[in-house]
């Protein structure tokens, strides 16, 4: 953005209609011009390119230069999103130029079709189906008694025949590791291959056995949660609040559900958290409600009760010895639960 010079008092700048003008210069074309102060200071709040002449140098300012097609530099047409300017380019683009392994001519193979091959653990590529055929129908000898064979028999047997094999059997375990011990029952012994850890299958299902229990099986689980919590709290705080809802007094009541075949007696009693937390269970936040009463109190914007903080907190005060020291207990053993 071109500094805006000062503007000057001249009869030469001012407008048609007496208001000063400055002279700036066209950041397109390099000519001088004249404007408004204040067009060219809203152009510079703005963050507007600038300033220009004309129209014109505006407009060309803006065009974005025409891109070459990237293989043989050919101009592209405008606003087409083409990287090349043809079929033919785009396909020569992504050929490799490479050499026959069998007659040692030049030959271009697609990109895609190279990188497949050497995923393959292919090495020698040909330019031919020809070449290719007469690569495979050389010959290499025998591992054991060196009679020449076909080379693509080679490649998977190493051996002119079943018999040749038994007859000169391939050399196995010439390398030896040095002895370490057992990590199960420290016992030294030589490891068959440098990840061997154990001297026998006993030792390694032993401790596998070990690794597996308590909290390294993947399915173990510590019932230390706040959901355990609250199901050896729910029964402390019926009890505490006589088997009543504390909003509307009425007694509790019972409904017959089938479980794995079986038919229970279940409550239709709530234990209602006072804060909204679920992981907060200490007796102090928990009340008895029915279903309606606990149905109204969430669906209302202010609770009718706001009572029940003190009423939770006088009720577990006045409760038993007994009752008090299973709340306490509960509470310290699932006290790392609390958010």
């Amino acid at each position: 953005m071109a500094t805006l010079p000062r503007p000057t008092s001249s009869p030469e700048t001012r407008s048609s209609r007496g208001r000063t003008l400055v002279q700036a210069t066209c950041v397109q074309c390099g000519k001088p011009f004249q404007r408004l102060p204040s067009v060219l200071a809203r152009a510079q709040r703005e963050g507007k390119p600038g300033p220009f002449c004309s129209r014109a140098c505006s407009n060309a300012a803006r065009t974005k230069p025409q891109e070459s097609c990237k293989h043989c530099g050919g101009l592209l047409p405008k606003a087409n999103g083409r990287t090349y300017c043809s079929v033919e380019c785009r396909r020569t683009a992504f050929l490799l130029t490479l050499t026959c392994g069998q007659c040692g001519e030049q030959f271009q193979m697609a990109q895609a079709d190279h990188a497949k091959k050497v995923r393959k653990g292919q090495t020698a590529f040909f330019c031919s189906y020809a070449c290719s055929g007469q690569a495979r129908a050389q010959t290499r000898p025998c591992v054991g008694c060196g009679t020449p064979m076909p080379n693509q028999q080679w490649r998977y047997t190493r051996y002119c025949s079943p018999a040749c094999k038994t007859a000169n059997p391939p050399k196995k375990g010439t390398r030896k590791l040095a002895e370490k011990p057992c990590k199960q029952c420290t016992k030294p012994f030589r490891p068959r291959s440098s990840r061997t850890e154990y001297c026998s299958r006993d030792c390694s299902n032993l401790a596998h056995a070990w690794r597996q229990t308590g909290s390294g099986n993947s399915r173990f689980k510590h019932g230390n949660s706040y959901a355990a919590w609250f199901r050896a709290m729910r029964p402390l705080i019926l009890d505490r609040d006589g088997r009543r809802c504390v909003a509307c007094k009425s007694p509790e009541t019972f409904m017959t559900v089938i479980r794995k075949g079986k038919a229970q007696q279940r409550t239709t009693f709530h234990v209602h958290h006072i804060n909204a937390n679920p992981r907060d269970n200490r007796p102090e936040n928990l009340v008895s409600l029915c279903k309606t009463c606990h149905a109204v109190h969430h669906k209302s914007s202010t609770t009718p009760w706001p009572w029940f903080a003190q009423y939770a907190k006088d009720a577990s005060a006045s409760m038993t010895s007994r009752w008090k020291a299973r709340a306490t207990s509960l509470q310290a053993r699932y006290s790392f639960t609390t958010a």
